[in-house]
């Protein structure tokens, strides 16, 4: 990988974080540290310190931990244990990091094809409702079976529509010469 970034995210896989192996490359966290400043600041050396001390103690711990687990599950156990709070923080804030803006793209695309010229009045709601639907159908193949819960159901009410305050409405009374004797 050429990326910097990326390259040293491996870092934070759960088998690489115990491998002895992988450690001979990568025996220090500061590396990856170094090309997040705004996850830890340059000038917090006391937290660089921490992170980087229960970075090397990881493998000491590998065996108590179940490193099969998917990546942010792992580092969110690893959060659990009052040793490696820095570290794990460390870790899931890294992991944030959207590393493309090809999902944000496509989700524009969608709502650029729901909210059209004819529907400019759509309101955030029922754009977000749409991608929803759209997104349940593309996970589920289709919506004849779709059967909503009972959380659903109770949400179905007076309360989903927004009422209009009529004296700000473009339509209020103006008064008329008879009411001002």
């Amino acid at each position: 990988m050429s990326d910097p970034l990326l390259s040293k995210l491996l870092m934070l896989n759960p088998e690489n974080t115990a491998s002895s192996k992988f450690r001979e490359s990568f025996p220090s966290i500061f590396p990856l540290i170094e090309l997040l400043p705004r996850i830890v600041a340059k000038e917090n050396v006391a937290l660089i310190q921490a992170i980087d001390d229960q970075w090397r103690s990881i493998p000491a711990k590998f065996n108590e931990l179940d490193l099969k687990l998917p990546v942010d599950k792992f580092w969110s156990d690893l959060n659990l244990l009052e040793d490696y709070q820095e570290l794990s923080q460390f870790a899931l804030d890294t992991l944030c990091i959207p590393h493309s803006n090809a999902q944000c793209e496509r989700v524009f695309s969608h709502v650029n094809l729901i909210k059209t010229k004819i529907r400019n009045k759509l309101v955030t709601e029922i754009v977000n409702g749409n991608l929803l639907a759209a997104q349940h159908i593309k996970e589920n193949g289709s919506c004849i079976n779709f059967k909503p819960s009972a959380e659903m159901l109770s949400k179905f009410n007076l309360t989903m529509y927004k009422k209009i305050n009529v004296s700000t409405s473009a339509f209020a009374a103006v008064p008329n010469d008879s009411d001002s004797d």
